[in-house]
C-alpha cells in the first residue's frame, strides 16, 4: 500500500470511529432515561460524555 492510501485508509477509519463513538454516546443516552416513566433524561454535564469508551 502506498503511503497516500495508507494515510487515506486511516483517516477514514478515524472518521468511521469518532461516528462510531457519537452513535454509542446518543444510545447510552436514551438508555439512561429517568424510571419514573416521565421521558427525562438523566442527563449529565456534557463534559462526561467526551470521555472515551
Amino acid at each position: 500500500m502506498k503511503p497516500e492510501q495508507t494515510i487515506q485508509f486511516l483517516a477514514e477509519l478515524l472518521e468511521l470511529a469518532e461516528e462510531l463513538n457519537r452513535i454509542v454516546k446518543q444510545y447510552c443516552r436514551l438508555v439512561t432515561t429517568d424510571q419514573s416513566g416521565h421521558g427525562h433524561y438523566a442527563e449529565k454535564k456534557d463534559s462526561e460524555y467526551d470521555a472515551l469508551f
